[in-house]
């Protein structure tokens, strides 16, 4: 009788052992840990100027005078065209007219190096 003994000893001892990780969790072995990557926290940005505002603050910091936004934008559509500023300025720098040299820099600055 003692081999009978023996081996439901050893039956409940390992018996036992399963039992038991299995009540504490599965084994490190077979979990798969799952991570996500948090968002990256952005600051708030400034929404960005519409043209006819960065034409008032360049209109400001210039000198110029202040354009009513329709009559600014039909004026920068005939400045920022090819050859329009060239025919309204008649020669003169652009640097001599800051309402003009403001709205070309506020709608289409990479006209302004075209019209030194």
């Amino acid at each position: 009788m003692r081999p009978a003994i023996s081996a439901l000893v050893a039956v409940l001892v390992l018996t036992g052992c399963s039992s038991g990780e299995e009540a504490d969790g599965p084994t490190p072995s077979t979990t798969v840990p799952t991570t996500t990557e948090a968002p990256a926290v952005t600051e708030p940005t400034e929404a960005p100027q519409s043209p006819y505002d960065r034409y008032v603050t360049l209109a400001g910091e210039l000198g110029g005078d202040v354009i009513e936004q329709p009559d600014a934008a039909t004026r920068a559509a005939l400045l920022c065209q090819a050859g329009g500023a060239e025919s309204f300025l008649g020669g003169v720098p652009i640097t001599e007219f800051p309402t003009d040299l403001a709205l070309v820099r506020a709608y289409c600055p990479e006209r302004e190096a075209n019209l030194a």
